[in-house]
């Protein structure tokens, strides 16, 4: 194998003539308990980028420095120490050294994170002298004993994973070293998980393909399976070339940086005294604009705050063109925060316009250009949307996808941006599948996803080669592990039982929001049992009084979480670890200001959609929805006809037939 040098967050990859060895451990800082202001760690700058020679200098320097901190502490600060030192001089690329240094701790009393790091060592200089054997069978031992499962000692696990995959690739045993390389992704976050993916792409293009395709016969691992297969596809293009392929996980923070500090928003000294909302109410998309206005104004009524703003509208008519002419128009009047445009070809028109940046803080309600200036974006789009789909599917283990999409401009849109969320994530897509919702029977496209036609053919040669017809049962194809179903609720009860019919019903299948229109009917619910989709808190807790159902009031929903995104816009921005619990989902800013939503996850049981995350109640005291002529788009309670069913909703409105 040719001579690498990856980084790996810290770690770094040093190139030999006989393969990828060097200093592979990843640097680890050790809090040694210190008596003397000498004894101080040095400050680490983040933003210096060291050459090879000034990187191999100062993990001399600091390895020396953890051999002079070993003596005279007691002794587990003491073994750490020690340990340290080696670990940078292994980095420096002087195995011989880091040997040395820990040789004494052969017979020392270490704890379990102590041997571990004792026995990577010894390993790592082992394979540096070419002893692979001993050097494999230490990572072996250490991989096999169960107490270093745990998190403590997660970093030795992906130390001991990374040189086994070295020694299995020096022994020609490439299955095994990428499996091992898997697993050790499998544990990472940020950029080493980043460059690890990387490094085990670059193995994988070095395989000769007749190699490629007789490790997709033999191995058992689906993982190993999926990545051998991108690459004979093509899913996966050139690191080189096609670095987003890789860098997916660069800026992903860990477990405990994901979990987010939800707060309550609030109105305060810091939101915004004066707001402007531009909506196309004077367009083809008025009901949509009227829903979020709602949704806007609703949450308004409910601020009692002393620090409650001025709300002015803005009809933006439907020409996209004029939006800049509004917006600055909202700008003279002495806005401090716009919502708005809402809509795609608005909101990039704007974008185009202020050339791809905003001087006034902005929350944008849809498009896809690139965000600059102090824009930040809050919408429902299929591509966040899919992501959050495509992350619950990794969460759950499963690999490769088919995706069922209707033969609609929005159907089409929504396997698209899964696609690509799901292959960057590593997954495959066995096969894409297209439907008409105007169609009853789907046979022919299940038969076609699930490959039965094949099944049936074989039968039917059997029976010929036979003279009879022996009993049969389709064999149905191994190699999906969900569906990814997208249709609204009425095409949905007509598709998810054939699926069930023809793919079995323990097929797992996922279906994006449109699949719940949040109308209680469980006769007709029932069709959707097992299927598992994002739902916003809103549509669970508003049934009793919503004006809306389905789309509309998810984007009544917008409203009201645009406008307590407002309120807390400045301590967002502030905290990127702080979060809001919102109508539509808990809502962050993520990268480029884009707002970060993650829905709840729920799944229809006995035909009712039910989610294990608690909710809040919605204070029916507080509510103006339930006060009659409050609302002054006519959106109250009717009085006698409160129940949330099929029986009071126009479908095609997604209103409620007397409150429209």
């Amino acid at each position: 194998m040719p001579s690498l040098l990856l980084t790996m967050a810290l770690l770094v990859l040093g190139a030999c003539a006989t393969g990828p060895a060097g200093s592979p451990i990843e640097e680890r800082r050790v809090v040694v308990e210190e008596s003397r202001p000498d004894l101080q760690e040095p400050e680490i700058y983040e933003d210096y980028t060291a050459t090879p020679l000034e990187e191999r200098s100062y993990q001399l320097e600091q390895a020396e420095r953890y051999e002079s901190l070993a003596s005279g502490q007691p002794q587990a600060e003491s073994i750490d120490a020690v340990l340290s030192a080696a670990e940078f001089y292994i980095q420096a690329n002087d195995s011989e050294r880091a040997e040395q240094t820990v040789l004494d701790l052969e017979l020392a009393r270490l704890n379990d994170t102590q041997r571990n790091r004792y026995q990577i060592i010894r390993g790592y200089a082992e394979y540096a002298r070419g002893d692979n054997e001993p050097a494999l069978a230490r990572m072996q031992s250490l991989l096999s004993n169960p107490a270093n499962l745990d998190n403590e000692n997660v970093q030795q696990r992906v130390d001991a994973l990374l040189l086994t995959s070295f020694i299995q690739q020096r022994f020609g045993q490439t299955g095994p070293a990428l499996s091992a390389l898997l697993e050790r992704e499998s544990l990472l976050y940020g950029n080493a998980k980043s460059e690890t993916s990387r490094y085990i792409w670059q193995v994988l293009s070095e395989i000769p393909r007749p190699q490629r395709e007789e490790l997709i016969a033999t191995t058992t691992n689906p993982q190993l399976r999926n990545r051998l297969e991108q690459s004979l596809s093509g899913q996966v293009g050139d690191p080189n070339i096609a670095p987003p392929r890789f860098d997916q996980w660069r800026d992903q923070a860990s477990p405990e940086q994901q979990a987010k500090n939800v707060i309550t928003s609030n109105w305060n000294e810091y939101s915004p005294r004066s707001i402007a909302v531009l909506l196309p109410e004077s367009s083809r998309y008025q009901r949509a604009a009227r829903a979020v206005r709602d949704g806007i104004e609703y949450q308004h009524q409910l601020n009692n705050s002393p620090f409650r703003p001025q709300l002015n509208f803005y009809d933006i008519g439907s020409e996209p063109w004029q939006v800049a002419q509004f917006y600055a128009a909202a700008e003279q009047r002495g806005t401090d925060l716009i919502i708005g445009p809402l809509g795609k070809d608005y909101a990039n028109t704007l974008l185009q316009s202020m050339g791809g940046g905003v001087q006034t803080s902005t929350i944008l309600l849809g498009g896809d250009l690139a965000l600059g200036g102090a824009a930040t974006r809050l919408d429902l789009s299929p591509e966040q949307e899919s992501q959050a789909i495509a992350e619950r599917a990794l969460a759950s283990g499963w690999v490769n996808a088919v995706v069922l999409a209707p033969t609609t401009a929005s159907g089409e849109r929504a396997a698209r941006a899964f696609q690509d969320s799901w292959l960057r994530l590593g997954g495959k897509i066995s096969k894409v599948v297209n439907y008409s919702p105007e169609q009853f029977d789907h046979s022919t496209e299940f038969k076609l996803m699930f490959d039965l036609n094949q099944s049936q053919s074989r039968y039917r040669a059997l029976s010929d080669t036979l003279g009879y017809r022996p009993k049969f049962s389709p064999y149905r194809r191994n190699d999906i592990d969900f569906v990814y179903l997208i249709a609204d609720a009425e095409t949905g009860r007509i598709v998810r039982p054939q699926i069930n019919f023809f793919g079995g019903n323990a097929m797992p299948v996922i279906a994006g929001a449109n699949i719940y229109n949040g109308i209680e009917s469980v006769a007709e619910n029932m069709d959707l049992n097992n299927t598992v989709f994002p739902v916003m808190p809103w549509e669970l807790t508003s049934q009793e009084f919503s004006p809306y159902a389905g789309q509309l009031n998810r984007l009544f929903a917008l409203g009201v979480d645009a406008y307590q995104l407002a309120a807390s816009l400045t301590e967002l921005r502030r905290d990127e670890r702080r979060a809001i619990a919102g109508n539509t989902g808990t809502l962050s800013i993520g990268n480029q200001g884009e707002i970060v939503r993650s829905p709840v996850w729920a799944v229809f049981r006995e035909g009712k959609a039910v989610t294990d995350t608690e909710l809040t109640p919605i204070d029916p005291l507080r509510n103006p929805l339930l006060i009659p002529g409050l609302n002054n788009r006519g959106a109250g309670r009717p009085q006698g006809r409160n129940s949330y069913n099929d029986s009071n909703w126009d479908s095609r409105e997604s209103r409620r037939r007397s409150g429209s």
